[in-house]
């Protein structure tokens, strides 16, 4: 059996900012099974169940990654425990390695970014901890890649579970000029994006504008070039978006249909009302702003009109004893934000 190693640490980050670092191999003749030239990497905080969970459906895969990169930014050990118990019975990568980091370097974007200064692989692929791979998965993002060459710059795998008709809200959004359609996977210049939800499955590969950040592997270079924004923070931070629309302008982004994944939807990490109104209005303006191409005055009234118009159809949920306290909260964040943009105070932030 791998027993994990301490190793030296060749990434841009202190030591003082890493509180553990375990690594692991195995030679090719030990894991019996093919490998990619891929990288898996995972970025978690305070869920174990989750990261052992995942790690075994990765276990279950046809073909195994080249290595696996754990970045935890978990208060306690408990990760680092179970990590060290699963890799002691398990063979789920020629090697891998898990990096327990200090507070300084929480949070997804900065994780990741550490993730990719340790990646080795061409390719490299991000899964959020609350995924479960189903069979073949991997090797059919990498059979993605490979198909079109160097023209993908990121493919994504199809998330079963969360396949959905375009509900009410959003056939009100179309109707009323919020978005100018509802195909998926499409960023509409009023700074809506459409769900990937809308796409019925299939085994094809199909195009969008972004890709969903939770099942998504990566050219490795590239992917370094462009950057991860260190400004997004929290659930639901728009980050995935703004990541794709940049490293979009170099190449195509595919859904792979045919490389399927769950998601579980792991408690904890969701903002409050008011957080999720405020911070996510914030961050759509700043992807709206910067990283939409060619953007116009009649794009920023767009936003503007599409956001205020959106906030009044959310705020119906008041009218849902469940919903009340968040909804009331959503609809002040992003009121606030409205104000302080129609006052000037963040047009030029």
């Amino acid at each position: 059996m791998t027993q994990p190693v301490t190793e030296s640490l060749p990434i841009a980050v202190s030591r003082a900012e890493v509180v553990a670092m375990l690594a692991g191999r195995r030679s090719v003749d030990e894991l019996g099974r093919p490998t990619l030239g891929c990288c898996v990497a995972v970025c978690t905080r305070n869920r174990p169940g989750a990261i052992v969970a995942f790690l075994t459906s990765l276990a279950e895969q046809g073909a195994l990654p080249e290595e696996v990169l754990l970045v935890d930014g978990s208060d306690g050990g408990d990760t680092e425990a179970v990590v060290r118990d699963f890799a002691a019975g398990h063979m789920f990568a020629r090697s891998w390695r898990y990096v327990r980091v200090a507070a300084s370097q929480r949070g997804l974007t900065r994780q990741r970014t550490l993730a990719l200064q340790l990646a080795t692989c061409p390719l490299i692929a991000f899964f959020d901890d609350d995924i479960l791979l189903q069979p073949h998965c991997l090797e059919r993002m990498v059979e993605a890649h490979n198909a079109l060459g160097g023209r993908a710059v990121g493919v994504a795998a199809y998330i079963e579970n969360e396949r959905l008709t375009p509900p009410a809200l959003w056939r009100l959004r179309r109707m009323t000029g919020i978005v100018s359609t509802l195909a998926p996977g499409r960023y509409c210049r009023s700074g809506f994006s459409t769900p990937w939800g809308f796409l019925a499955p299939t085994a094809a590969s199909v195009t969008g504008d972004w890709l969903p950040g939770g099942a998504t592997m990566w050219r490795t270079e590239l992917a370094r070039a462009v950057g991860f924004e260190h400004g997004f923070a929290g659930y639901g931070s728009g980050e995935d978006l703004d990541f794709s629309l940049r490293i979009g302008r170099h190449g195509a982004l595919v859904m792979a249909g045919n490389a399927r994944v769950v998601h579980l939807q792991a408690d904890g990490g969701r903002p409050d009302g008011y957080d999720a109104g405020y911070r996510g209005l914030a961050n759509h303006y700043h992807i709206h702003r910067w990283a939409l191409p060619d953007r116009r005055r009649r794009d920023a009234l767009w936003f503007a009109y599409a956001f205020v118009m959106d906030t009044l159809f959310r705020a119906s949920g008041l009218l849902r004893p469940s919903r009340r306290v968040w909804t009331h909260g959503f609809v002040r964040g992003r009121t606030k934000f409205l104000w302080r943009l129609a006052t000037g105070r963040e047009a030029n932030a």
